[in-house]
């Protein structure tokens, strides 16, 4: 895993990635931000949780 840290760039390349790392990192930001839910679906959980009356899930984003 050393040496595949250390190992020479590809050109334009700025990180060479073990095994898992892209993945381990995805999961760290979701961990930290949470799941990215685009528009429309964010939309229609609102709705849901304003039909349902659920309180305590305001989102700032």
């Amino acid at each position: 895993m050393q040496t595949l840290g250390t190992a020479r760039l590809a050109p334009g390349a700025d990180h060479v990635y073990v095994a898992g790392e892209k993945e381990y990192l995805s999961e760290a930001v979701v961990r930290r931000k949470g799941v990215p839910v685009n528009a429309q679906l964010l939309s229609e959980l609102q709705t849901m949780r304003d039909e349902l009356a659920i309180g305590g899930y305001e989102s700032d984003f």
